[in-house]
């Protein structure tokens, strides 16, 4: 298992193109984004996760299909020991790999209204965040927003599995699910890890393996597409 991080920044190459390598799906769905800052984030997300294949598996890019379940959870084709999972936020990219499944959440820590919880989390969980000191009270909410998140990325079930229908529980730097009952229905025992590394960010990983890694891989935005192209051209 591991997990991999691209930063947006000083843009020197021409991310377009990398666009015709993509899939016929990602290149619809850029075109029906108005912001500029979206479409990059699209373009980096494939871009990444297609890199990743062909550097583990030595498969050629045009030979590379992602396809999606049910409920729009991506995946290999082809390769059924190989999962994997994105998010983005802000001006970063994660994306996390597994033999298992495993979800990922990213999110950029911003002034938010606490009220939003209410729609979401369990009673629990707001009072979680509301016994905390006024100035931390941001960040748990991105703490348990994030597992939430990556939790039912992992499962793969996407909002059929309703927020407000389990519990996260923060015990120090412990993350679990709180209600057992829900546990033990759904038969998907997991392990979450929080990783702090990005300043104003919040991320953590949902694994059905409690060896997660402790670091994350950091791929350079530009060295990504250097590479891309000439691991698209070499094949």
């Amino acid at each position: 298992m591991k997990v991999y991080s691209v930063k947006i920044e000083n843009l020197e190459y021409n991310i377009c193109d990398a666009l015709p390598f993509l899939s016929e799906e990602r290149k619809y769905r850029i075109k029906k984004m108005r912001q500029t800052s979206d479409q990059i984030r699209s373009i980096v997300a494939e871009t990444m996760i297609r890199l990743l294949i062909m550097r583990e598996y030595n498969i050629k890019n045009k030979k590379i299909r992602l396809s999606f379940n049910d409920y729009g959870k991506p995946f290999l084709e082809g390769v059924p020991n190989f999962n994997f999972n994105l998010s983005h936020s802000g001006s970063y990219i994660l994306c996390s790999t597994s033999k298992h499944p495993v979800g990922i959440d990213v999110e950029k820590v911003n002034h938010i209204n606490l009220d939003v919880a209410k729609h979401f989390f369990t009673k629990e969980e707001i009072a979680f965040i509301n016994k905390a000191d006024t100035g931390i009270r941001v960040e748990r909410f991105y703490s348990i927003w994030t597992a939430k998140e990556s939790y039912i990325k992992f499962l793969g079930r996407g909002l059929s599995v309703p927020l407000t229908s389990f519990g996260i529980k923060i015990d120090n730097n412990s993350i679990s699910i709180s209600n057992e009952e829900f546990n033990q229905k759904k038969h998907f025992p997991c392990y979450f890890k929080s990783y702090d590394k990005f300043d104003k960010y919040k991320v953590t990983l949902c694994s059905k393996s409690h060896n997660q890694p402790d670091a994350i891989y950091e791929i350079e935005y530009n060295k990504l597409f250097e590479e891309f192209m000439k691991l698209v051209y070499r094949n």
